[in-house]
């Protein structure tokens, strides 16, 4: 479960980071490591999270302390496309007569972030590519376009955030209640992002809503929603698109569909006779593998109980598929016509007909009354059918034999008996 009682399940680091997903956040500071996260934080101006050891895991949910005004100018980074300036809180002091005496001069600012990897991250805030699934609903645009947001939401909850920005106005928004209780039932989606919103809107006058370009190096492609890879030729599966910087394309998407012997669970070695008698499932092979190699087996777990089986992650093993014939896949012979003891007269056309299972292919096809072969007796589609006059058989009980012989050699028959009547015998 995340924040709101809901697992949404697998999605794209794109989708989950613009839903303000828990679970891939912890995810992915597990993926790059605290030590990275923190020197992040660093350049981004972020000066209360310096001790490595304070925190786990749950430092992507929280639960590490920062001012709200530094997390504000971290997001202008962001607004920035990777440029930090200073935070200055007096622009001009003048006085009583209009005299300036003191005046910031703004130095120029220092990149310290690639633009390249803050555009993907705004790709992601301010939905660049439309995509339109966002939590937020109508705060998420501002004059008709969309602005970037991000909320958050601490346990209790007791801190609620929201820092909202395009390329000319950073705001951010800090509720609660300042002798550190809760507030039950609020969310930073329900306080402080109207309250960014409303800032933002009235303010876009004055800091037009400008949103970013896109730089050289970053590319466009699609993915696969459920493993956020390329799908290779041929791979068939729900599609988003995404952008990438060049030299680091997400990885190919191989999965490729397999039959699978509903029985045994190997990759049957007589597929064609399996595939006749309906004993395979198809199954999807995945062979992509999730960056965080401590959560593949995790991921492998719940994509394939969560599909029923439909997924696997290990190719099954070859081998042969049990069939229903009979010992050592000996053929199976089925008589549904005559029906053992049925009374016919000598007038009567005797309609032999049946079903036959056998391995590969049909070698020799017999069907006899009393030992004496009928002629024309043919297969076709596992059936048989053949009609034999009755008019020179004798009264009395007879025989009908079918037998079948394989490619392999291996026969099976099947036999049953009817009696033939005089004809003035009235049934």
């Amino acid at each position: 479960m995340d924040w709101d009682n809901v697992f949404e399940g697998v999605g794209t680091a794109r989708k989950n980071l613009g839903r303000s997903r828990n679970l891939p956040s912890a995810y992915t500071l597990q993926l790059v490591g605290i030590d990275s996260f923190l020197q992040t934080t660093e350049k981004l101006g972020i000066t209360t999270l310096r001790n490595k050891g304070d925190y786990g895991l749950a430092l992507a949910l929280g639960a590490g302390e920062m001012k709200l005004i530094e997390h504000t100018a971290a997001f202008g980074v962001f607004a920035n496309e990777g440029v930090k300036n200073d935070t200055v809180s007096i622009l001009k002091v003048e006085d009583s007569k209009g005299n300036i005496l003191e005046e910031y001069t703004e130095p120029q600012g220092k990149a310290v972030i690639d633009e390249k990897e803050i555009y993907l991250l705004n790709y992601i805030l301010c939905d660049l590519g439309g995509h339109g699934d966002r939590i937020g609903g109508s705060y998420t645009r501002v004059k008709g376009s969309n602005v970037c947001l991000k909320t958050g939401t601490t346990d209790g909850p007791k801190d609620l955030t929201t820092v909202m920005y395009h390329k000319n106005l950073v705001v951010g928004v800090w509720a609660g209640n300042n002798d550190n209780t809760v507030t039950p039932g609020a969310w930073g989606v329900s306080l402080p992002l109207p309250i960014a919103h409303a800032i933002t809107n009235r303010l876009a006058d004055r800091y037009k809503v400008e949103l970013f370009t896109r730089p050289s190096g970053i590319l466009s492609t699609s993915v696969c929603r459920d493993t956020g890879g390329v799908p290779a030729e041929g791979v068939e599966c729900e599609k988003e698109a995404t952008v990438y910087m060049a030299g680091h394309a997400p990885q190919v998407d191989n999965r490729e569909k397999i039959f699978v012997c509903r029985s045994n669970g190997l990759i049957p070695s007589n597929l064609a006779q399996a595939q006749k008698y309906d004993l395979v499932d198809v199954k999807t092979l995945m062979t992509f593998k999730i960056e965080n190699a401590l959560q593949r087996d995790a991921y492998a777990n719940y994509m394939t109980e969560s599909t029923g089986g439909a997924y696997i992650f290990v190719r099954p093993e070859t081998g042969v598929c049990p069939l229903p014939l009979g010992p050592d896949n000996s053929p199976i012979i089925e008589i549904t016509s005559p029906s053992s003891g049925s009374k016919l007269k000598k007038s009567d056309k005797l309609q032999i007909n049946g079903d036959v299972r056998y391995l590969e292919n049909v070698s020799e096809f017999i069907v006899m009354i009393d030992g004496n072969t009928i002629p024309g007796a043919t297969v076709v589609d596992n059936k048989f059918s053949v009609s034999y006059p009755l008019t020179t058989t004798s009264v009395g009980n007879h025989t009908v034999t079918v037998t079948l012989k394989d490619n392999k050699g291996k026969s099976g028959s099947s036999s049953v008996t009817f009696e033939v009547l005089p004809e003035a015998i009235e049934l």
